[in-house]
């Protein structure tokens, strides 16, 4: 069972009647409403425990502002604090729940020196889709055919395509794209290159690309560009963060997105990530699809918690980058639970979410929201009543109103604590 907290309006006493749902219950869209400071990085930090906990299931947290990537230790503290102790069931001790989360198999990827140790935020260039490629590096097939057909041409070189076996001297990783794409440019702007390649650069690119020097220059700059970024794997030996997301001994794999530099650098290793993802849990569909009746069904449901949805999937797109991270997100609302791919989805301003996945969330989450324009957005989108709507205004830090879903009934509650380390958190000012 998901164990959530206890429901509001009882006195909170020895014997408090406990919340919790089970797993085919929380199998589906969810969203969570919060405005800042109502406890909306603690109720994500419970149900990423209660996920981890369970039984046959599997999370996948993309971690913006580095809420959760303490979440391997155990914040003992929470079970003293009076304030928050008492939100605690029975059973939620500190003993009982150190016994369980010492057995959980919780996996950081991040760039940072944290400890534990975690492992770091890689790519394989290698692997991309040739569209991917061309999406990382802003060119379209459609709307730059020429830039597309160096991209083409670099993939091939650099595959070894077109050349003798022992011509092929430079690894598929992102640093030899790179010494292939210097050379491409190298060839057709002055005709060098590496003697053991002439032969195959004068058969693809023939009298190299006599007026068109700056449409290689450009090409060869936006590789040099994309190729600086930290996370490609580049013969050092590290795995793919991708190889992490399909082992799926891996009971929740924390991504912490707030390691990476630059918000490009975030939208890239997503798309990676969620392209994975929906590869991974499509070919475990399609084995389930093949197999005899009488085999196992073993597949895993996969939870993908992502916190500031406003920015990764918002109503108007403003770059290719959060055009292809919001196309996937939206593809998976509308598709994802025939694969058992579930988002769980947190954000202080829903009206800047697009529409396309909150019409697809069944169960709400619903905190104290204080914006009368996302009030009567959150009242016309899911039709609440007036009375719900005035209530949570009032809610103190922690409470909620959880709607749809398996639940047929309104269910108030105040979220049980976590129990885990919080992370990055507001600065405290005395």
């Amino acid at each position: 069972m998901i164990s959530l907290g206890v429901r509001a309006g009882l006195e909170f006493e020895t014997g408090l009647e406990c919340f919790a749902v089970g797993l085919k219950d929380i199998a589906r869209h969810t969203a969570v409403f919060a405005a800042s400071g109502a406890g909306k990085s603690s109720l994500l930090a419970r149900l990423i425990e209660e996920l981890t906990l369970a039984r046959g299931a599997r999370t996948i947290v993309l971690d913006t502002n580095a809420d959760y990537v303490h979440a391997q230790r155990i914040n003992e503290q929470v079970w003293e604090h009076s304030g928050l102790s008492r939100w605690f069931c029975g059973t939620d001790t500190l003993d009982t729940f150190r016994a369980r989360w010492e057995n959980a198999n919780i996996l950081l990827a991040s760039s940072l020196p944290l400890e534990p140790k975690p492992v770091p935020l890689k790519l394989e260039w290698g692997s991309l889709s040739l569209t991917k490629m061309g999406t990382f590096l802003g060119i379209q097939s459609s709307k730059n055919s020429l830039m597309f057909t160096f991209l083409r041409l670099n993939r091939s070189l650099a595959e070894g395509e077109g050349m003798a076996a022992e011509e092929v001297n430079v690894p598929y990783t992102m640093r030899g794209f790179l010494s292939i794409a210097r050379e491409m440019r190298s060839y057709c702007l002055t005709g060098d290159c590496d003697l053991a390649r002439k032969g195959t650069y004068e058969t693809l690119i023939g009298n190299r690309m006599i007026g068109f020097e700056g449409e290689v220059l450009r090409y060869v700059a936006e590789v040099e560009r994309v190729g600086e970024y930290p996370f490609w794997t580049n013969d050092s030996g590290d795995q793919s963060l991708c190889e992490h997301l399909r082992n799926e001994a891996v009971k929740t794999l924390i991504i912490d997105l707030q390691s990476l530099s630059t918000r490009e650098e975030r939208l890239i290793l997503t798309s990676e990530v969620l392209s994975a993802l929906w590869a991974h849990c499509r070919d475990r569909f399609r084995q389930k699809l093949m197999a005899t009746p009488d085999v196992r069904d073993d597949r895993l449901p996969h939870f993908v918690v992502l916190d500031e949805a406003h920015s990764w999937i918002p109503e108007i797109a403003e770059s290719e980058y959060e055009r292809a991270v919001s196309e996937q997100l939206k593809t998976i609302a509308a598709e994802g639970r025939k694969y058992g791919i579930y988002l769980v989805v947190a954000t202080q301003r829903p009206r800047k979410v697009h529409p396309d996945v909150l019409s697809e969330c069944d169960s709400v989450f619903l905190m104290r929201i204080l914006n009368p324009k996302d009030l009567q957005f959150i009242a016309e989108r899911f039709g609440y009543s007036r009375d719900i709507l005035r209530d949570c205004r009032a809610f103190s830090p922690g409470e909620c109103f959880l709607l749809g879903g398996a639940n047929d009934d309104l269910v108030r509650l105040h979220v049980s604590p976590r129990r885990t380390v919080e992370g990055g958190g507001n600065l405290t000012l005395d």
